[in-house]
């Protein structure tokens, strides 16, 4: 199941922020949390990721008019789509089962 911007929003500020600030007042949440980008090296896909962003932290939950924003601590992104899984020591789940190998 995956949320678009607006709902994962709406479910930030609407749901989980509330319940998480009254039960678990020093957790902190991070939005987003999927991949940097496709091609690191294509503005589109830098400019998805910011919309995306933007459409989260601006969402409001319809019965409180609370914003996303108002329990958002930071983004979180990755890179595993962008490892070359087969020449490189370190990759992301599900590639590898192997812990990162130290330098």
């Amino acid at each position: 199941m995956g949320f678009s911007g607006s709902e994962e929003g709406a479910f930030l500020a609407g749901h989980l922020g509330p319940a998480l600030a009254r039960d678990h007042p020093g957790l902190r949440v991070f939005i987003h949390d999927d991949q940097k980008a496709m091609d690191g090296d294509d503005p589109a896909d830098a400019a998805f990721m910011l919309d995306r962003v933007d459409e989260i932290l601006s969402a409001t939950a319809p019965e409180s008019n609370a914003t996303a924003a108002a329990f958002a601590s930071g983004v979180a992104f990755h890179w595993c789509t962008l490892v070359d899984t087969q020449n490189s020591p370190v990759a992301c789940p599900p590639y590898s089962s192997k812990p990162p190998r130290a330098e």
